[in-house]
């Protein structure tokens, strides 16, 4: 995989080449136009859901929380902590099981939920 556009820190042409997860080489040289910003991605330390996810439903389901992870991704936001709102202590245990399972079942989701926000 090989990414080039302008970083955000310099100013400069930036080329990252990596396999998979890691990243093996990046380089900088003056910018060309056209090319486009980029940027670490975006952490949100309080997500209560996403279009119609709500971590603090009766029925989250580990899907959910995955598509949840998916659909946040392409707006930069890479990371985020779900937040789970006041209500019965049952919902809130069984919501952060579902979360933890949905970690453990998957590296892109527990790399993308690295805590809760209770």
């Amino acid at each position: 995989m090989t990414i080039e556009g302008i970083s955000v820190f310099s100013g400069h042409e930036i080329k990252i080449e990596g396999e998979g997860a890691h990243l093996n080489r990046t380089s900088e040289r003056p910018a060309v136009a056209g090319l486009r910003y980029l940027a670490p991605g975006f952490i949100d330390m309080q997500v209560n859901g996403y279009r119609g996810i709500d971590y603090s439903s009766p029925s989250l389901s580990e899907e959910e929380v995955g598509r949840l992870v998916e659909m946040l991704a392409p707006s930069g936001t890479t990371a985020h902590l779900p937040t789970i709102i006041t209500g019965p202590q049952e919902m809130i245990v069984r919501n952060l099981s579902v979360i933890e399972r949905a970690r453990s079942s998957s590296e892109a989701v527990a790399a993308a939920i690295p805590g809760y926000h209770i």
